[in-house]
């Protein structure tokens, strides 16, 4: 009976589609093309001719069906990102994350598609960050966090200050990671920082400080924007 009912669950066209998400979903967490060991159920279904109705009668077919823009080398098949089809497929994948999580995705989710951005791979479709590409997908910016906006721009100021007090060198891209993955998803385009020397230029600007108990304070308020 249990046979039974994981038969049914992969029949027809409410079957496949459970499959296809199922199959993008995989590619989210792990980075990668699915191969049928990964999926065993799914590609069992394929065997049985589950959607041999629907024109689906081998593996490769059912990742075309699912959208995945393949690269075939040799014996191996890859994801090409590159030009329409692979922007379409970066945008089910945004679709899908946001049906299941109930929110956007962030650059951290979808690291592969984040790449393909940082590549400059759809600069030709209006996407060059993150925002751009949320756009491109229908979907909200993550504007839940405490690097957004004219204060989310303060506080990256002020880290980045703080290291160059603490280590007496300018901080790398290594070093704060997190404030370039900001930039690079777009979160402070409306001030005009769309790359790394944007935000260096910026936070390079004179700053005034002021000796108090602590020492040297850094007045970050008094930048303007």
């Amino acid at each position: 009976m249990i046979d039974s009912i994981i038969r049914t669950k992969w029949k027809g066209k409410e079957g496949l589609n459970r499959a296809l998400d199922s199959l993008k979903t995989y590619f989210e967490y792990n980075g990668r093309i699915p191969k049928t060991r990964d999926v065993p159920s799914i590609y069992s279904a394929l065997k049985r001719g589950s959607w041999k109705e629907v024109g689906i009668n081998n593996w490769e077919e059912l990742l075309m069906q699912a959208e995945f823009p393949i690269l075939r080398k040799g014996h191996s098949l890859r994801i090409n990102w590159v030009g329409e089809n692979g922007l379409k497929f970066a945008r089910e994948l945004a679709i899908v994350f946001n049906r299941e999580e109930h929110r956007s995705p962030r650059t951290k989710d979808l690291t592969t598609v984040y790449s393909a951005i940082y590549s400059k791979y759809w600069v030709n479709y209006g996407i060059d960050t993150w925002n751009d590409f949320l756009q491109y997908c229908g979907l909200p910016q993550n504007r839940g966090n405490k690097w957004y906006g004219r204060t989310g721009l303060q506080l990256a100021i002020q880290t980045y200050q703080d290291f160059r007090k603490t280590h007496n060198q300018k901080p790398s891209i290594i070093d704060l990671k997190v404030i370039f993955s900001r930039i690079n998803e777009g979160m402070w385009e409306e001030f005009d920082i769309t790359t790394w020397n944007d935000f260096v230029q910026r936070s390079s600007q004179d700053i005034q400080y002021r000796k108090g108990e602590t020492g040297l304070k850094l007045h970050i308020s008094e930048l303007e924007f």
